[in-house]
């Protein structure tokens, strides 16, 4: 029997254009990822409200409009702190 360990790390990141990647790295060491893959912040925000909806009614179930106006929320707070951070470091 072989045996051995291989390292696993993985990453967020988001790019200028709203898109959030996701980076694997494998192997000691790795400077370059085996896989990468993301999603536009948009098609994420869909994704997580067609999660909330009712199939019969096509609407949000009344139990998770408060973690969408909380998802509103906290991007708003991003949003402040993305314009903050710019002028602090520009």
């Amino acid at each position: 029997m072989i045996k051995g360990k291989i390292d696993f790390d993985a990453s967020v990141s988001i790019e200028p254009n709203a898109k959030v990647l996701m980076h694997v790295y494998m192997g000691e060491g790795a400077c370059e990822p085996v896989l990468e893959d993301g999603e536009h912040l948009t098609d994420l925000i869909d994704n997580l409200f067609e999660a909330y909806i009712i199939p019969r009614t096509n609407k949000i179930a009344d139990y998770h409009i408060e973690d969408a106006e909380m998802l509103i929320k906290e991007l708003k707070v991003a949003v402040k702190h993305s314009k903050r951070r710019l002028k602090e470091l520009s």
